[in-house]
C-alpha cells in the first residue's frame, strides 16, 4: 500500500533529520492517504514560499503560505522579479537553478555566517537550453 511506502520513506529520509521532520513527513504522508480516500479534499488557496535559514538546527525550510496573508506583510520589502516574458516560458532547470542561488544569496546577505557556506554559479551556465 501506498501510504505505508511513505511511512517508510519518511523513516529513511527524514527521520535521521529529527523527530520534528519525521512527524511532519508522516503527517503529510496521512493527509496523502485521507485524499486518495476521497475522505480530505484539498483546495489550495494561491501560495507564497518563504524560505527561512536557522542555525539550530541549522537547516533551511520552506513553507507555503497563502498569498494573501502574507501580502500585507511583503508590501514595501525588497522584490527579486524574474521576469516571464516569453509566453512560451518554461520552468526549467537553468530558471530553478537561478532562483535558488538568489535565494541562497539573499539568505547570506542577511546572515554573514552562511555566505563562507555559498560554492555557487552566480550567473547562467553556458550553453544551457
Amino acid at each position: 500500500m501506498e501510504y505505508e511506502a511513505d511511512l517508510v520513506a519518511c523513516t529513511l529520509t527524514a527521520k535521521p533529520r529529527g523527530e520534528r521532520n519525521h512527524a511532519l513527513c508522516e503527517e503529510s504522508a496521512f493527509d496523502r492517504y485521507q485524499q486518495c480516500r476521497g475522505i480530505l479534499m484539498v483546495n489550495h488557496p494561491p501560495y507564497t514560499v518563504v524560505l527561512t535559514y536557522t542555525d539550530e538546527p541549522r537547516q533551511l525550510t520552506m513553507q507555503a503560505v497563502d498569498s494573501v496573508l502574507v501580502a500585507p506583510l511583503i508590501e514595501g520589502k525588497m522584490a527579486v522579479p524574474f521576469f516571464l516574458d516569453d509566453e512560451e516560458f518554461r520552468f526549467d532547470d537553468e530558471l530553478a537553478r537561478r532562483l535558488g542561488v538568489a535565494m541562497l544569496n539573499v539568505i547570506a546577505a542577511g546572515r554573514p555566517e552562511v555566505r563562507q557556506h555559498l560554492n555557487l554559479t552566480q550567473h547562467p551556465i553556458e550553453g544551457r537550453p
